[in-house]
């Protein structure tokens, strides 16, 4: 008899501790979008190396948002199947600023391991631009770092990889609006900015991880959680305000505008006519960027064709 009560006490010890254990897939909310203290260190993947693991090992599939669009999303097994918060992270990201690019996504909720091994051990997400892959963690990578503010600056990744800046690439540089705003062609030049980087030194001064943070805080005022993580961010020059009205005008599908008026441009000297001179700018928007002005009228010096 005695035996038998100490296997049943050991019993529930070891129920309790595997309870305890447990991990849980965060149920998502827009307020939490703000909760990012640091900058979010994430990697772009190849389409392998994020898909070799789903949807094996994770429950989910297809949810129907309230706006009737269809997202892709996975959880891994380590949590609990809950179809319930399946569809909450769904939603959550049809809250989010978006066009079409949302049914073309496959969202992946993994743990802090399977994501260090996916993503690299330093990288809290990690995004495949080839297979449209989001990998994300389904909780909060820390105190000051919460899994809405990831999935929303990695989903901006996303837009940007369904945009345009030809010829250079919108996942490193940004979209056109918005790379020209923050004049991210002469700063390259200059050495300021590095497109595409993603070691240590030169992470915080990628434009393309500025585009995604711009996004993460547009959706952040969204959210109506304004003054809440906001201080850090509006000495940036990638994302600021003005960062933030040039993410709204590359966007016009999200916002319900018509596409922006683009024609190819080139500046040709009148006296020298087969000298053409190309500016950072591959597409004029209606914007006066800094880095091709539209050139005063002056007869025989220049014009636009």
């Amino acid at each position: 008899m005695l035996c038998a009560v100490v296997v049943a006490t050991a019993l529930v010890t070891a129920a309790a501790a595997q309870s305890s254990n447990a991990r849980r897939l965060e149920s998502p909310s827009g307020s939490e979008i703000s909760r990012a203290a640091s900058p979010i260190v994430d990697r772009q993947v190849a389409a392998a190396g994020a898909s070799a693991v789903a949807p094996a090992g994770y429950w989910g599939g297809q949810y129907r948002t309230a706006a009737g669009e269809l997202v892709t999303i996975y959880a891994s097994n380590s949590y609990p199947v809950d179809p319930a918060l399946g569809q909450r992270w769904a939603d959550f990201l049809g809250s989010l600023v978006h066009g079409s690019e949302i049914s073309t996504v496959t969202v992946l909720l993994a743990t802090p391991t399977q994501i260090a091994r996916v993503c690299g051990a330093d990288a809290v997400a990690c995004y495949s631009p080839q297979g449209a892959v989001l990998y994300t963690p389904g909780e909060d990578p820390g105190t000051d770092l919460s899994a809405e503010a990831v999935i929303t600056h990695e989903y901006g990744h996303h837009v940007a990889a369904n945009r345009t800046n030809a010829p250079w690439s919108a996942l490193d540089s940004g979209p056109k609006r918005w790379a020209s705003a923050m004049q991210v062609c002469a700063r390259t030049r200059s050495g300021e900015l590095f497109p595409g980087a993603e070691d240590p030194g030169h992470y915080t001064l990628n434009p393309g991880e500025g585009w995604a943070e711009t996004y993460r805080v547009l959706n952040e005022r969204k959210a109506d959680d304004a003054n809440r993580g906001l201080e850090h961010q509006e000495d940036s020059h990638l994302h600021g305000r003005d960062a933030a009205r040039r993410h709204r005008e590359d966007d016009p599908e999200a916002f319900g505008r018509d596409a922006p008026f683009r024609r190819r441009v080139r500046i040709v000297d009148a006296r020298r006519p087969r000298r053409v001179r190309r500016g950072c700018l591959a597409h004029f928007h209606g914007l006066r960027g800094p880095e091709l002005p539209l050139p005063r009228r002056r007869p025989g010096r220049a014009r636009l064709r």
